[in-house]
Parts: structure tokens; C-alpha cells; sequence
């Protein structure tokens, strides 16, 4: 019995679908990478969005950060062991983005200057973006049988503001016996704006 539910979880799994990259609602915004203007990436950039390209005329949803968005974690500010310091309004956050090189990013939050979270990131040059290997696959239960998977990536784009866009692909597929109908499947995208380095001294 065990060997036909690990057969038939196997089937399901690779002809499931799974998350899908979309350029549609910023192919006019961005300009393709090459390992020539990789680089241009570096920098430093402001915490909150300036541009929901999937929605443009939405409501601003503060909950939404650039570093967040990038190591695929809990937005920053709404996280339930987040610092004092946070609900200081005079308090200023500046996310610094370092290419090492064609494999490899590196993340830093900081506050008020000060360095208070640092990541590097694998990723690889792929359709003109920067592909983030912090790939989330996350299954309940048996899935696609009793149960389901959530599945999210990301990826990293140069805007023609010299901005950066963030463009994160989810699938969240639920299924009852190999019937397929509960879950959800998007794209979000958004512009953060790019600022002059940061001074960590």
C-alpha cells in the first residue's frame, strides 16, 4: 500500500504544475542583464516599494520591503520579534546590495547606518534577470492526493530608472484524491528605488 501512495505521489508531482515567472506587467520597465551590466544591481536602495507593476493604481501596502522580498522572509516590520526600535518613525532603513559576482548576491538591512541583518544569495544570469536560488517548496500532507504544495521563487531585474525590480513567482496547489481544484497560483512585482551608497561609518 505504501509503495502505490509513493508511486501515485510521484506521478502527481511531475505532472503538476509549478510556479511561473511572468515579465507581462514590466516587459516595457526593465532592461535585460548581461554579465557586462551586472553590476549596475549594486547599490543601495530604500526599504518600501515606489511601484506595484502587477497592480499599478493599487493601495500602498507598507508591509511590502525590498529585503523581505528578496531572502524570501516575513516583511520586516510585521514580524512578531521585531526590534523597538522599528516603531521609531525618525528611524531610517536602507537595503544595500552587493554583486559579488555571476553566482552570487549579497543583502544588507540597515538601520540608521547601522548593519542589523546581512545575507548572501546563490542565484545565476538566466532571460535577462538574475535568478535567486532561495527557491521555497514547502508540501502538506501527501501531496496532490490529500494535501498540497506551496511553491515560490524569485528573481532580480534592472528597471530603465536604474531601479530594481523584484518578481516573485508563487503556486499554492491543493488537491482530494488526485483532483486538483483548491489553491492559488501569482506573479507579484515591484520597484524599489535605488539610492546613493550607503554609509556604514
Amino acid at each position: 500500500m505504501k509503495n502505490i501512495i509513493l508511486c501515485i505521489t510521484i506521478i502527481a508531482l511531475c505532472c503538476a504544475g509549478c510556479a511561473s515567472f511572468s515579465n507581462q506587467s514590466f516587459r516595457k520597465e526593465y532592461i535585460k542583464i548581461t554579465e557586462g551590466n551586472l553590476s549596475e544591481l549594486s547599490g543601495a536602495y530604500f526599504l518600501p516599494y515606489i511601484k506595484n507593476l502587477e497592480h499599478p493604481f493599487s493601495e500602498f501596502n507598507g508591509h511590502v520591503d525590498l529585503y523581505s522580498q528578496i531572502v524570501n522572509a516575513p516583511p520586516w516590520k510585521s514580524r512578531k520579534n521585531k526590534l523597538d526600535s522599528l516603531q521609531v518613525a525618525e528611524n531610517q532603513y536602507v537595503v544595500q546590495l552587493d554583486v559579488i559576482d555571476a553566482a552570487s548576491v549579497n543583502i544588507g538591512l540597515y538601520e540608521n547606518n547601522r548593519l542589523i541583518k546581512d545575507t548572501l544569495i546563490a542565484g545565476k544570469l538566466k532571460n535577462g534577470m538574475f535568478y535567486l536560488k532561495n527557491i521555497e517548496l514547502d508540501c502538506q500532507g501527501i501531496p496532490y492526493i490529500m494535501g498540497g504544495c506551496l511553491h515560490s521563487k524569485r528573481r532580480i531585474g534592472l528597471s530603465k530608472r536604474g531601479n530594481i525590480i523584484v518578481n516573485t513567482a508563487v503556486d499554492n496547489t491543493g488537491a482530494l484524491l488526485l483532483v486538483i481544484g483548491t489553491g492559488y497560483t501569482f506573479n507579484s512585482s515591484y520597484e524599489f528605488e535605488k539610492i546613493k551608497k550607503v554609509d556604514t561609518h
